[in-house]
């Protein structure tokens, strides 16, 4: 599959579905042309994405908030979305995005997933800020990898 992002921020899908990947709230086997994913236009602006093997991730800055979230779906049976498992499916699959907790005293510069393993990789960093407040522009001082 295949993820993409418009310059105003919306993130299209596209390609296998079989796992939920697309983030369209389905399973379906493939999507031939690039479809909005929804359920991340009403959060907010998407960031940066990622596409492992079967799931996906996104970093959305949500305006409301004021905060960067971190988004994950499609097939988790490594624990690769990073969700707890009772929040999984039978199948182990997650159709729609759905937040990860990262600590308010971090912040995601990188996300990495590899195309034919089941991981993820966040580089996050200390906010450099130490109040907590986030902004898409603000730059870390310091970087962990967990």
């Amino acid at each position: 599959h295949t993820l993409a992002m418009s310059e105003n921020g919306l993130l299209f899908a596209w390609g296998a579905g079989g796992c939920g990947q697309l983030g369209s709230g389905g399973i379906a086997e493939s999507e031939p042309t690039p479809r909005v994913v929804d359920a991340l236009r009403e959060v907010g602006r998407c960031m940066m994405v990622s596409a492992g093997h079967s799931h996906s991730l996104a970093l959305v800055w949500n305006q409301d908030t004021e905060r960067e979230c971190l988004y994950s779906w499609g097939l988790g049976s490594s624990g690769q979305l990073g969700l707890p498992r009772q929040s999984l499916q039978d199948r182990k699959q997650v159709p729609l995005p759905q937040r990860l907790r990262i600590d308010l005293g971090y912040r995601v510069v990188d996300i990495v997933s590899g195309p034919l393993a089941h991981h993820t990789f966040l580089l996050l960093a200390r906010d450099g800020a130490g109040d907590g407040e986030q902004s898409p522009s603000r730059w870390p001082s310091a970087s962990t990898a967990l």
